[in-house]
């Protein structure tokens, strides 16, 4: 028989469970480590190298506590001892906090910055040089949240002190240096302490812990933030609790591609494996960057951004699985690949934006076309084909829908005819094809209107087509008394019948009839046939907006051309009776032909194939690839005052008396400036212009405001792009991809002299 201790071990232990079953709580579940049910993978990160290579991207978290969880359940192991802690259970949720953790605040101490690197090796080399030259201490500074190499010079007591170093410096040739403050803080006894909403305190030590899902379809949450892979729990040398997701690469880039490059901005396959390229080789080239702070790379822009599961898309994840180990080398050795949002037209040396940073591969490149159009057959539009309501509205474009609209026969799209005034007959059809366009029943008494004479004026047109397209109630909502007095304010409406002004102020808000330029609306004149078919287009394009299809231009081909339409290129043939026009700043200009740029918007028509109806969008902001994103151009004013507290917030120059660029780029980029102050002046270089300027980009020119007695009173900044300006163009990408460029193309394109390499 077992003896009483036993007996009594197993009665205590069964009144236990009994206990937690009243109480409504379940015992954790124990799971043996050699029968997890859980995602292989993951699990072969904690054991074997797997197939392709894993990141680790350190998750910025300022918080003391970190919630993990996932629907599926989360596992705890002890990545020191490589073993699950002793409770080997899952749960749906825990909670990391620091404890323990006891800071005593430092001393100030200060040194002095003399550069900064996003490459290490330039940062060992500058402060090999330093020390060479006798000045010391020289450490380099990781900056994990920023993504730079930050060298500095000195351990001060006072910032006077530091200061007596700065001739030294100059007299070197180092010119765009400044102090900067250091605390030194005092180490305490730190741990790491697991707790779950249900069982409240797991597990307390000061190893790394690592969480990952017991699901895979369930991945872990972060803070409700959803990420694949496994999430690393540590306290680093800084006393800060670490948290690093910890997952394979090409999982990393579908958390990175879609951040970088919107997939619902820039739907372009192509563009977006150019993309997910380069954001490859920049994480292989890069991997181990943040290796002190036990991480590779940070989610910010200072490296790439990162955001995890939730912005996934298929498309982007589509362009990664595409591309599955593809890199970029030159002679054999992965890129430093740099990547710019928008380029403004041309993209810079890498070195005269990132300091010492030559690398052949990063040259400044134009973002346009080789050829600048292609062209058909086209000449200019005759006088006598021009048609104009009375009204001075040139109205081809709308005469053309009502062709296509089947309102107006195409024998009578002629000048003559459209010029002379409408009759009832007219005015009768076109109703009714317009109703039987709509699918609509015209109005019975509008057959019997007006039969003892020929023609109406405008007042009683308007009234009928009202009353013909059922919009009564629409004038009745849309227009409010106070409206028509405001909207009707015109000269010659003074004896208009209330219900034509309410239907006229209808007519003005939807922009179907506009005053003539001496600010008169003649109601009683009798209108034209163009004027009458404008008003009915245009009508229609409120109610049922004219069917065109939308998509981009691809290249002409013998009778017809290639539109690239929905994703997709697609040949159509162009009829011998097509409208075409050209849009420039909302002008529609009819034309002979076409003459396009590979890649310009157009909006079409076309029945079995066959387009008759044409419309080429220019773009007024040119041909540039990278023309699409809207920081292509911007502009920004600073008055003098701001710009000295912009400036100020950096050095201490006083007022700022001007600005000189000293260099420029290939680009046309400000490399070099001095900025003259009244106590002082300094020199600045490469991408540390626009970050004291304020700027979105280094291409720019300043122009200035000055007072009567001559001083500067602003600057304004008429800039072009957003970025460093140095290697792919993420939007140039797009605009190339959608002239039909691949993404070997592209990546050749802007990065001199590489090749494309599987690396996995």
């Amino acid at each position: 028989m077992p003896s009483l201790s036993k007996l009594t071990k197993l009665l205590v232990f069964i009144l236990f469970i009994l206990l937690l079953a009243l109480s409504g709580c379940r015992p954790p579940v124990i799971i043996p480590p050699h029968r997890l049910p859980t995602n292989r993978a993951l699990w072969e990160v904690l054991r074997t190298s797997m197939e392709e290579p894993t990141i680790r991207i350190g998750l910025e978290l300022p918080a003391k506590t970190v919630r993990v969880s996932s629907e599926g359940g989360v596992y705890l192991i002890n990545k020191r001892a490589r073993k699950f802690f002793k409770v080997r259970a899952f749960y749906q949720e825990v909670a990391a906090a620091r404890v323990g953790y006891i800071q005593r605040e430092g001393k100030s101490l200060f040194a002095v910055q003399v550069a900064s690197f996003q490459n290490e090796e330039n940062a060992r080399r500058l402060k090999k040089s330093l020390e060479g030259k006798q000045l010391e201490p020289v450490k380099i500074e990781v900056d994990s949240v920023k993504g730079w190499y930050r060298v500095k010079v000195g351990s001060f007591s006072s910032r006077k002190e530091a200061e007596q170093i700065f001739p030294r410096l100059t007299s070197l040739g180092y010119d765009d240096f400044w102090i900067v403050e250091e605390k030194i803080a005092y180490e305490g006894k730190l741990n790491i302490r697991i707790t779950t909403p249900l069982y409240g305190k797991l597990v307390t030590t000061s190893d790394p812990i690592l969480c990952f899902p017991r699901m895979e379809e369930s991945p872990l949450m972060v803070n409700d933030i959803p990420f694949r892979g496994a999430v690393e729990l540590f306290i680093d040398d800084y006393g800060k609790l670490q948290v690093v997701n910890e997952l394979s690469l090409e999982d990393y880039l579908k958390g990175v591609v879609p951040c970088e490059m919107s997939p619902q901005l820039f739907p372009e396959i192509e563009a977006l494996k150019a993309q997910a390229i380069a954001a490859r080789t920049y994480a292989f080239k890069n991997m181990g960057r943040f290796s002190a702070s036990g991480y590779d790379l940070c989610p910010t822009a200072a490296c790439q951004v990162y955001k995890g599961y939730s912005v996934e898309n298929s498309l982007s994840n589509r362009a990664v699985k595409n591309t599955r180990g593809i890199i970029i080398t030159y002679q054999e050795e992965p890129i430093n690949a740099l990547y710019t949002s928008t380029c403004g037209g041309h993209t810079e040396d890498g070195e005269n934006i990132f300091t010492d940073e030559f690398l052949p591969y990063l040259r400044g490149v134009e973002c346009y076309p080789e050829m600048v159009s292609q062209n058909a057959p086209q000449q200019a539009v005759e006088e006598e084909e021009l048609i104009y309501t009375e009204d001075g509205e040139l109205a081809n474009d709308d005469l053309a829908q009502s062709v296509v609209n089947g309102i107006l026969p195409r024998v009578n799209f002629n000048k003559e005819f459209l010029e002379e005034d409408s009759t009832y007959d007219d005015i009768e059809n076109w109703i009714e094809a317009a109703c039987k366009f709509l699918k609509i029943e015209p109005p019975e008494e509008l057959m019997y209107y007006h039969q003892e004479y020929d023609k109406i004026k405008v007042d009683e047109l308007i009234n009928w087509l009202i009353k013909a397209f059922q919009w009564e109630k629409r004038a009745g909502f849309l227009v409010s008394d106070k409206d028509i007095a405001y909207l009707t304010r015109f000269p010659d409406l003074a004896s208009a019948a209330p219900l034509t002004r309410r239907n006229l102020a209808l007519f003005m808000r939807e922009g179907v009839i506009l005053p003539f330029n001496n600010d008169t609306l003649r109601l009683t004149r009798i209108p034209s046939r163009a004027f009458v078919l404008k008003v009915i287009s245009r009508m229609l394009a409120r109610i049922q907006p004219f069917p065109l299809a939308r998509g981009s231009l691809h290249r002409l081909q013998q009778g017809g051309i290639i539109i690239r339409y929905e994703g997709s290129l697609v040949p159509y043939r162009l009829s011998e009776n097509c409208f075409y026009f050209k849009s420039f700043a909302n002008k529609e200009l009819p034309t002979r032909g076409i003459d396009f740029t590979a890649g310009d918007e157009v909006v079409f028509h076309h029945s079995g194939g066959t387009i008759d109806y044409l419309k080429v969008i220019t773009d007024p902001r040119g041909v540039s690839h990278d023309r699409y994103s809207r920081y292509y151009s911007w502009e920004i004013r600073y008055s003098q005052q701001e710009l000295s507290s912009q400036v100020n917030s950096f050095f201490t120059l006083g007022d700022v008396v001007d600005l000189h660029p000293l260099k420029l780029g290939i680009s046309g980029r400000v490399v070099k400036l001095k900025i003259l102050g009244k106590q002082g002046e300094v020199v600045l270089s490469g991408l540390r212009i626009r970050s004291v300027l304020g700027l979105r980009e280094n291409l720019f020119i300043i122009e200035r405001s000055t007072s009567p007695e001559g001083f500067i009173e602003a600057f304004t900044f008429i800039g072009k792009g957003w970025g460093h300006g140095v290697g792919l163009c993420q939007v140039g990408a797009f605009g190339l991809a959608r002239k039909g460029a691949t993404y070997q193309e592209i990546l050749q394109h802007y990065y001199s002299g590489v090749d494309l390499t599987r690396a996995y």
